[in-house]
């Protein structure tokens, strides 16, 4: 989705999100394709069959090549998920938005942790504060949370072109031999 960049500013050293080039295309694909009444699970699907990496199956390459020096087992490249896919459309960053993590919690060995929610961070007016270039457009993004919620009507295209099921009627008068269908 996005990876760090580090930029020089005076003698201060900034890290900023900027968009992955090989990951904002998938993103915005995956948008498209939510605004266009796809769920996340035939999002993922889609992303699957395509042979589309997640984030983590590069990571698992790199888990591969270390557990072949070792004696375990290879591990099986990551696929997406309807979870994932709605954690990525969900995540205001998409729009370019400065977050903070509401509710997150580190993990130790006394406390199991929580993941949290990402929220927007606003300025004193309640604008969100922008921090990055997004990758996704403001307006696109906020459209796709309401198709998300299930506020906005989306035409969803099906490949049936038959009903589900047929009521079946059969007549039967003295007029008629037998059942007419």
């Amino acid at each position: 989705m996005h990876r760090n960049e580090r930029v020089r500013r005076g003698k201060l050293s900034v890290v900023r999100l900027v968009p992955d080039p090989r990951e904002a295309p998938v993103v915005r694909d995956a948008v498209t394709w939510a605004l266009e009444g796809l769920s996340a699970s035939s999002i993922a699907r889609r992303l699957n069959d395509a042979g589309v990496p997640t984030k983590n199956a590069n990571d698992a390459a790199r888990l591969t090549a270390r557990r072949a020096r070792a004696v375990s087992e290879p591990s099986k490249a990551s696929a997406w998920t309807s979870s994932t896919v709605l954690r990525i459309l969900r995540d205001p960053r998409l729009a370019g938005y400065a977050i903070e993590w509401q509710g997150r919690t580190i993990k130790t060995k006394d406390t199991p942790g929580a993941a949290g929610k990402r929220t927007i961070l606003r300025d004193e007016t309640g604008a969100p504060m922008e921090a990055h270039e997004g990758i996704v457009e403001p307006d696109e993004w906020w459209r796709l949370q309401d198709v998300l919620d299930g506020r906005t009507p989306v035409v969803r295209q099906t490949r049936r072109s038959v009903p589900r099921s047929w009521p079946v009627r059969a007549c039967c008068s003295a007029a008629c031999a037998g059942p007419s269908w």
